[in-house]
């Protein structure tokens, strides 16, 4: 994490993993917790704590202005 301090980091990944990450952080989340195709999810690290800030987001997908 230090080596890319104030950095944004793209994972690209398969739903298995992002929810193993975010259930590693939130104990909200858990494995049956469905993820939308090609979807977004924030995560920041700051001060040494991971903090899940939004969770399947599809704009691009669902929004039909933003690839204009």
């Amino acid at each position: 994490v230090d080596t890319y301090s104030g950095k944004r980091i793209i994972v690209v990944c398969h739903s298995h993993a992002i929810n193993a990450a975010l259930s590693a952080i939130d104990g909200a989340y858990t494995f049956r917790h469905a993820m939308r195709n090609a979807c977004s999810n924030y995560i920041t690290h700051q001060q040494g704590q991971f903090e899940v800030k939004a969770v399947n987001v599809a704009d691009h997908i669902t929004d039909p202005t933003i690839m204009k």
